[in-house]
């Protein structure tokens, strides 16, 4: 679990930066993201990217204490 929670996290960090860099070319651009959150399968694919951290973290913690 903790390297398929690896590759997920990889993958979500190209978008969350190319959502950043829309936050400053103007608040346009930013709205028409946003308006992208408002849908229900990007309010399962957040869910999911939490889950993805908290399963990393905690394989990375038993990874380091084993």
């Amino acid at each position: 679990m903790h390297r398929l929670s690896g590759v997920a996290l990889a993958l979500f960090v190209p978008m969350h930066f190319w959502a950043l860099g829309l936050a400053l070319r103007g608040d346009a651009e930013l709205e028409g993201f946003l308006s992208l959150s408002e849908r229900p399968m990007f309010k399962v694919s957040a869910w999911g990217c939490g889950v993805c951290v908290a399963l990393h973290v905690v394989g990375g913690g038993r990874v380091l204490l084993s």
